[in-house]
């Protein structure tokens, strides 16, 4: 049972950054030498892109609707795209880093020097993080260029959307550490919220689930990403309607306080209960 260190006296802003540099290389290129994590990276996400474009294209798509327009389509390709990636590489891929560097003694050795504590957690997910954002600058690419994406309705909060989905995120990948014992056990530990999130995080409007569920889609973290996500590229709010300007704010409102309850009680799970030494 740990804290989080505080940054050393005298540590200055371009020092940290040389150091989660580092250890960020460092997890890349860990990252081009497994075969899984780069399908996870990367066929699977631009697989899943190009077969969602070729059905929208054909009016048959697992979201195409009556009428929809293809701007729409072109934001839920968005979405569907950050969605897989936040889980495959941010969740499952920052969780495996963690337990792996624990378990072979590297976090409690980089304790022993200057590195403070949240420098370890920045450089184990950069790499992750690089990638998610390069593949959803890549999406509004294709969305823009094959299915007549606009420009976004507030290009803020997409990026406030983005950085606080991969802030958020990568807390619950440090927290499932907690109980996972193995690398080949987080296979294990990462399939409830897995299963919970793709079934009612976001992908479909929190509204149109019934009963208890749809409290289920409210609570989850990922609804309230994806929420801010699509109202900065279409201005669709998540009751439906459409709005610009000042409202987008306005209606990001309720995403952005409970994002940072998720925030605030994921720092202090992780300031009380990660470990830094390997588990027998």
């Amino acid at each position: 049972m740990t804290t989080l260190a505080l940054p050393a006296a005298g540590t200055t802003r371009s020092g940290s950054a040389r150091r989660i540099a580092a250890l960020a290389r460092a997890e890349l290129t860990l990252l081009r030498r497994n075969p899984l994590a780069l399908f996870n990276a990367f066929v699977v996400p631009v697989a899943l892109g190009a077969l969602l474009h070729l059905s929208e294209a054909n009016d048959g798509g697992p979201f195409a609707e009556p009428g929809a327009a293809a701007a729409t389509a072109g934001s839920r390709l968005v979405v569907l795209i950050v969605s897989f990636a936040l889980l495959s590489i941010v969740y499952l891929n920052g969780l495996m880093a963690l337990v792996a560097r624990r378990q072979d003694g590297v976090l409690k050795r980089l304790r022993t020097g200057e590195v403070t504590d949240g420098e370890i957690f920045a450089g184990t997910a950069a790499g992750g993080v690089g990638l998610l954002w390069v593949q959803t600058a890549l999406a509004l690419a294709s969305a823009a260029l094959f299915l007549h994406l606009g420009m976004p309705v507030n290009p803020v909060l997409v990026l406030i959307g983005l950085a606080a989905g991969t802030f958020v995120v990568s807390l619950l990948a440090a927290l499932t550490s907690i109980v996972t014992r193995t690398v080949e056990m987080a296979q294990v530990t990462v399939m409830p919220f897995l299963l919970v999130t793709l079934m009612f995080g976001g992908l479909k409007p929190a509204n149109t689930f019934p009963g208890a569920l749809r409290w289920v889609a409210e609570v989850l973290p990922m609804t309230h990403v994806l929420e801010l996500i699509t109202l900065g590229l279409t201005g669709e709010a998540p009751s439906g309607a459409h709005v610009s300007g000042a409202a987008t704010f306005a209606q990001a409102i309720v995403p952005l306080l409970a994002l940072g309850a998720w925030a605030a009680v994921g720092l202090l799970v992780t300031r009380r209960w990660f470990r830094w030494e390997p588990r027998q």
